[in-house]
C-alpha cells in the first residue's frame, strides 16, 4: 500500500477509534470531544453518502489518489469538525465528493469553496437564499435587473434576522458572495445586492431546492438597452421577447433562442426614447432545463 494511501487510512482509523471511544469519554465528563467525534463522523458519513461510495475502503482510495486531494479532505474534515451546523458539514462533504467524482477542479479554487462553506452560518445562508430566491414582482421599481435592496430582502426573512442584515450583508460582501449592483450610478439611492458569478458557483454546493433550482429570467429596461437577466440557479432558453410603448415596438434585432446559465445578464438594442411620462411593457418567455415554459411580463414607468 502506498504512504499516502496509509496517511488517508489513518485519517480514517481515528474516526473510527474515536468513534468508538466516544461512550467513555463523554462519561469522564470530556463532552468537549464527544462533540468533536460526532461532528466527524457525521462528515465523514455525508462524504460517502455523496460520492455515491458504499465502503471506508473506496473513499480512502479516491483521496489516497493524489496529494492535492488529500490537502482537500484534510482541510474540510478540520472545518467540519469545528462546525455545530450539520448544514456546513454537509457543504464541506458535497465539496470533497466533486473532488473524488474525478470532474475537473483547482485547489486554489477548492480551498475558496471551504473557507468560504466553514464561515457561512445559519441566518448567512437565510439571507443568501433570500438573495437568491427569484421574485419578479421585487424588480418593477428599478432598471438593475436581479438585484434588491436591504427592505426587499427583509420583507422575505423573518423579523429577527432582518435586524441582523447590515452586518451579514457586510460579511456576505466581504466573502465575493454579493455585490453592490448599483454603486457608480448617478442617481444612487442605496446598495441594490446582486448576487456574484461566485455565489452561483458556491450555490451549486448548497443543494437548493424548489424554485431557486430552475431558470427565471426578469427583463427591465436601462437608459440604453434592454436587459435580461436568468435570476435562478438552473440554466434556461430565452425564445421571445417583446417591449412595446404605446403599441410601438423598441426592440431591435435579437438572434433567439438565446441561452443564459445561472446569474448571467444579457444587454439587447433597444429604443430607450420614450415620450415624456410614457413607459414600456416588457415580456420574456423561456423555457428551463426540465423542457417547462414560463413567461414574465413587466410594466416600467420612465417617469
Amino acid at each position: 500500500m502506498c504512504d499516502t494511501l496509509a496517511v488517508s487510512a489513518d485519517l480514517v482509523r481515528i474516526i473510527n477509534e474515536l468513534t468508538q471511544t466516544g461512550a467513555s469519554i463523554g462519561s469522564l465528563g470530556v463532552s468537549y470531544w464527544g462533540v468533536q467525534i460526532a461532528r466527524g463522523r457525521d462528515f465523514w458519513s455525508r462524504v460517502k453518502s455523496h460520492s455515491g461510495k458504499s465502503s471506508d475502503e473506496e473513499v480512502v482510495e479516491l483521496v489516497a489518489s493524489s496529494e492535492e486531494r488529500q490537502i482537500v479532505f484534510s482541510s474540510a474534515l478540520e472545518q467540519a469538525i469545528g462546525s455545530d451546523w450539520e448544514k456546513t458539514r454537509d457543504v464541506l462533504a458535497r465539496i470533497v465528493a466533486d473532488v473524488l467524482s474525478g470532474e475537473e477542479w483547482r485547489l486554489d479554487e477548492i480551498t475558496i469553496l471551504l473557507r468560504t462553506a466553514a464561515q457561512l452560518g445559519r441566518n448567512d445562508v437565510a439571507v443568501l437564499t433570500e438573495l437568491a430566491t427569484p421574485r419578479p414582482d421585487r424588480y418593477e421599481d428599478t432598471h438593475f435587473v436581479g438585484a434588491a435592496s436591504e427592505a426587499d430582502i427583509a420583507s422575505g426573512l423573518p423579523a429577527d434576522t432582518g435586524i441582523l442584515l447590515p452586518p451579514i450583508l457586510g460579511m456576505l460582501a466581504m466573502q465575493g458572495l454579493i455585490v453592490d449592483g448599483a454603486l457608480g450610478t448617478w442617481d444612487y439611492g442605496g446598495p441594490r445586492w446582486l448576487l456574484t458569478p461566485y455565489a452561483f458557483r458556491f450555490f451549486r454546493h448548497l443543494a437548493p431546492t424548489g424554485d431557486i433550482e430552475r431558470a427565471t429570467f426578469a427583463v427591465a429596461l436601462g437608459s440604453a438597452r434592454l436587459y435580461v437577466r436568468n435570476l435562478g440557479l438552473g440554466s434556461g432558453s430565452v425564445t421571445s421577447i417583446e417591449a412595446t410603448s404605446d403599441g410601438r415596438g423598441l426592440l431591435g434585432p435579437v438572434t433567439l433562442p438565446l441561452e443564459l446559465r445561472a446569474g448571467e445578464k444579457t444587454e439587447l438594442p433597444c429604443d430607450t426614447n420614450l415620450d415624456p411620462g410614457a413607459g414600456a411593457r416588457l415580456s420574456v418567455r423561456w423555457v428551463d432545463g426540465s423542457g417547462a415554459e414560463s413567461t414574465a411580463e413587466r410594466y416600467q414607468s420612465r417617469g
